[in-house]
């Protein structure tokens, strides 16, 4: 019982972490672990409880509110948290209701005992509705559809009136559906390894393992330990990644001797790969703004023995930083640039489902770092070079209008069809009138994140043969 107590303490502060200081879920979580001592179940139930949570946050706090005098969020977070924990114990598990309940007054504190109270009888008052089949359905009680799905699924009415508008409400429904379980682990077997042999190595493990046909490069884990016990981790013949992530390296598609930039790399799973494409004779200098996330990349570099990647902490919004990449190289352009621009991340919300927070009004700032590290950026691709840009969201201002933005203010560049038979089920035209092709990948479609990505070309500017306009 004790060592239950401490996940679901775990659990408390992990979700305290992600409510004030907005912090990621997974990287929250796999900090606490590692200063507990907490044994494999009891990991799994903290584990549970963070990711479940998250994932049922609104609706928890929809069903919360109607049993609370005063609304849920005037509580100071530890009590709001501890009372979303016992919702989400005795909606969505198995735990006992008498468990559920005591344990999460026990997250309250000794000192408060208006508060053990509060929590105590709403906790006992949600676990008779949910013995009487009673609780309350969205679905049912909120006339407008939308409203209600979103509510029942705990996602952002406005990120739905979105997916609706071009999806019909059942694909907004299906997408929403996709997000309902805990992710499976994806997987890139890289150039040390090969596939066959290295999921006969993790089946014998004991892993349930699912090779992707559409994917040539991936395995899926539909359950996973801890990364680095994983067979052919250590050697370097494994980066976990998303599938539609790794669409996106064969999307820049860089010939083997090229120089190639990674301007917003880490943790750097394209920039590996993308090293793996230019093989010994090329090189991938990747960076990143914040020298820790920098050392990820390193990191991985060396795991992969990737001697032609190069980490180096730069901002990407400044172009006189990154003339100075090229120096090592006698260059003074790239041959390939990879943009995988800081976004809304709301193509990843099955993992990180604390981004369901994020607001409307953010989406334009992003937008605007977008613009300014595509400005950037524009400046060091080589005549005849390729500018790939990718985000993991959904939104269309993140995707389709930032390129068309830069290709109003860049004459120079041309969007370009893929070509790589690969990436033919994930491509889409780019608009009504434009049949040139960009990736649109959906996990209720793909099985994987969301993501956006275009392939542009940079062309010589002549008058007498100027580059094909966007229609």
């Amino acid at each position: 019982m004790k060592s239950a107590a401490a996940a679901r303490r775990v659990a408390q502060q992990v979700l305290l972490r992600v409510e004030r200081d907005h912090a990621y879920g997974d990287r929250a979580l796999d900090a606490a672990l590692r200063r507990t001592e907490l044994d494999g179940r009891d990991r799994a139930l903290a584990t549970e409880l963070v990711y479940g949570t998250l994932r049922r946050q609104r609706y928890l706090d929809w069903v919360l509110n109607r049993l609370l005098k005063k609304p849920l969020e005037k509580l100071a977070p530890p009590i709001r948290i501890a009372l979303r924990l016992g919702a989400y114990q005795l909606i969505e598990t198995r735990v006992p209701a008498r468990a559920a309940v005591y344990e999460s007054v026990a997250l309250v504190g000794s000192g408060a005992t208006a508060m053990r109270s509060l929590v105590n009888a709403v906790l006992r008052r949600l676990a008779t509705l949910v013995e009487e089949g009673a609780l309350p359905d969205p679905l049912n009680e909120v006339r407008d559809p939308i409203e209600a799905l979103a509510i029942a699924s705990s996602h952002p009415t406005w990120l739905l009136r979105r997916i609706a508008a071009t999806q019909g409400y059942e694909g907004a429904k299906a997408w929403v559906e996709a997000h309902r379980k805990a992710p499976s682990l994806p997987l890139r077997v890289t150039q040390r390894g090969r596939r066959d042999a290295l999921a006969a190595r993790l089946t014998s493990a004991g892993f349930q393992v699912r090779v992707p046909e559409e994917f040539p490069d991936a395995l899926v884990l539909e359950q996973s330990g801890a990364i680095a016990d994983l067979p052919g981790f250590a050697e370097g013949e494994l980066v976990v990644q998303d599938l539609g992530a790794q669409l996106v390296a064969r999307l820049a598609s860089p010939a083997p001797g090229s120089v190639v930039l990674d301007a917003c790399a880490a943790p750097g799973g394209k920039s590996a790969q993308l090293a793996e494409l230019v093989a010994g004779g090329g090189h991938v200098v990747a960076v990143d703004a914040h020298v820790g996330r920098v050392r990820l990349v390193a990191e991985t570099a060396a795991r992969l023995h990737l001697v032609n990647l190069h980490a180096s902490a730069a901002d990407a919004r400044d172009g006189n930083a990154l003339r100075e990449l090229l120096v090592p190289y006698g260059r003074t352009s790239f041959d390939v640039v990879l943009v995988d621009a800081p976004c809304s991340g709301l193509g990843t919300l099955r993992r990180h489902p604390e981004l369901c927070e994020r607001q409307e009004q953010e989406i334009a700032g992003l937008c605007q770092l977008q613009d300014d590290i595509l400005e950037a950026v524009t400046g060091v691709v080589a005549e005849d070079g390729v500018l790939v840009y990718a985000v993991c969201t959904i939104t269309r201002e993140e995707g389709e209008e930032r390129i068309a933005a830069l290709l109003a203010r860049h004459p120079e560049l041309t969007l370009e069809d893929p070509t790589d038979p690969v990436l033919a089920p994930f491509l889409v035209p780019f608009s009504p009138t434009e049949p040139r092709r960009v990736l649109r990948t959906w996990p209720h479609r793909h099985g994987c994140d969301g993501f956006f990505a275009a392939r542009l070309r940079r062309r010589r500017v002549s008058c007498e043969a100027p580059p094909a306009p966007l229609r």
